[in-house]
């Protein structure tokens, strides 16, 4: 479940309280990363927390976010290398190319990546990268091609020097 930081402790406490906490893996943002109360909720409620927007601020402190989700996007996931927390690679939600990266560096973590986030093609309206992706299940399956695939479709884009 993931709030996007959207409550306040007080509604988490309350949406906690409702619930069956049992079928849930990890919340992730509840409210604003703070280390003394996420700490708190953690030792209270047999919840993991997932800490995203500020997931460099958690590294090593796992009592109070047992789960870093990183956006190789727009973090260096280097930095998580030795976090002893659960990582989740996510994708950002960019465009096909952005998510085949993170599947890239997810891939190349694996040993210290449990779970991905990498279907977000599936929220947008087709486009011919879109199309080029499918999945397998729960697996995301990369086109043809070289590298990340989409050969002819990166052939046909128009490239500007960035300098």
């Amino acid at each position: 479940l993931d709030f996007n930081a959207s409550i306040t402790p007080a509604q988490f406490e309350t949406f906690l309280s409702s619930l069956d906490l049992s079928a849930i893996d990890f919340i992730e943002d509840p409210f604003p990363y703070d280390q003394k109360l996420w700490r708190d909720f953690q030792n209270k409620y047999p919840i993991q927390l997932a800490c995203d927007a500020q997931s460099e601020q958690a590294i090593g402190a796992i009592e109070s976010a047992k789960v870093l989700v990183i956006k190789p996007a727009i973090q260096n996931i280097q930095q998580f290398t030795d976090a002893p927390q659960t990582l989740v690679v996510t994708s950002y939600m960019d465009h096909p190319l952005g998510q085949l990266g993170a599947a890239y560096y997810a891939a190349k973590f694996s040993d210290r990546v449990e779970t991905c986030g990498l279907m977000t093609h599936l929220l947008y309206s087709p486009n011919p990268f879109i199309d080029c992706l499918s999945h397998r299940g729960p697996l995301l399956v990369p086109p043809q091609g070289y590298g990340f695939g989409f050969d002819e479709l990166l052939k046909q884009c128009e490239w500007q020097d960035l300098k």
